[in-house]
């Protein structure tokens, strides 16, 4: 009973923090996740903005924002290969402290919107308001579409997560990734795979 009550719990927890995945023009999608932190927007602008903020939550970052200005990021996570995949991409639009968006070759156009909240633990009891989408294109295929979804909305949940707790003070240790950060990939991904069938289900589709 102890261990299903945690289950529940667990899944209550990435359900309210769970991304959706909404469609856009030229058979795009777009994943959109919504997180809140209990602290200034200055600092989550730290985390989505500076090469130094990245490295603690997704990626080891070359940045010029200004409008146009090359990116560059490096994934923190090994591939199957045990390679650190490169993207490319550019600065898309920049808005101290209030947006960032960087269009990269591989991950898509990735949107940072913070608004400054009441009632946190930041300078004057300040929290912020993050809204993350990113635009990618799918595979004609609907399998290997579906498969892309999944895993993009594993990868930024997690690294979301990981976001939160490097606000925290506990920026994630990469070292660790095969122990503890893989396994929580893995709970995120199985989390995905249910809910998008349990939503594509002729039941689900009649609900409402």
């Amino acid at each position: 009973m102890m261990w299903d009550r945690v289950r529940q719990r667990d899944a209550e927890r990435l359900r309210e923090d769970s991304g959706a995945v909404e469609a856009a023009s030229g058979g795009a999608r777009v994943l959109r996740f919504v997180r809140h932190h209990k602290v200034a927007a200055e600092r989550v602008w730290a985390a989505v903005a500076t090469e130094a903020g990245l490295a603690s939550w997704l990626a080891d970052a070359r940045l010029d924002l200004r409008p146009g200005g090359p990116v560059e990021l490096r994934s923190a996570v090994p591939n199957a290969a045990g390679e650190h995949p490169v993207t490319h991409g550019r600065t898309a639009a920049c808005e101290r402290p209030r947006l960032v968006e960087y269009d990269t070759a591989a991950l898509g156009r990735l949107r940072f919107e913070l608004a400054s909240l009441r009632g946190g633990d930041g300078d004057g009891g300040s929290a912020t308001r993050l809204e993350f989408s990113a635009a990618l294109l799918v595979p004609g295929d609907a399998a290997a579409a579906e498969h892309l979804l999944r895993t993009r909305l594993a990868d930024w949940h997690l690294h979301l997560d990981l976001l939160g707790e490097a606000l925290a003070g506990r920026p994630f240790d990469w070292s660790r990734w095969t122990a503890e950060g893989l396994p929580r990939w893995d709970e995120r991904f199985a989390f995905y795979t249910s809910e998008r069938a349990s939503e594509s289900s002729p039941g689900a589709a009649q609900l409402g």
